[in-house]
């Protein structure tokens, strides 16, 4: 579990990249129903969201990003690759698939 908070951990293995990924999945989903739960008020009609709503939401957001660049960049040094791969996966059409090739499936070098 540390490797979601430290990206300057170590390396990293595909199966325990794979399954720190399922975790920050159940935790983004975790948190967007703990916001419709706590944070969001079912009383007001308004199409747009309240400060408090928003806040979370940009909190739960921000946590799924930082989460997933720390184990991207745990898992790119473990495949030989700096830092920098990790702007790749910023491209807006085949980041996410650069991202799943380079740390999901290809092996240690």
């Amino acid at each position: 579990m540390q490797y979601l908070l430290n990206p300057f951990l170590g390396q990293l293995s595909r199966s325990h990249w794979w399954g720190l990924q399922l975790v920050i999945f159940v935790l983004a989903i975790l948190g967007m129903f703990l916001t419709v739960i706590f944070v969001i008020d079912g009383a007001t009609t308004s199409d747009s969201l309240t400060t408090g709503e928003s806040i979370a939401l940009l909190g739960i957001a921000f946590s799924m990003i930082y989460m997933n660049f720390s184990t991207c960049l745990n898992r790119l040094r473990d495949t030989g690759r700096g830092s920098f791969w990790y702007i790749s996966f910023l491209l807006p059409v085949v980041g996410t698939g650069l991202m799943v090739y380079y740390c999901g499936i290809e092996g240690s070098k």
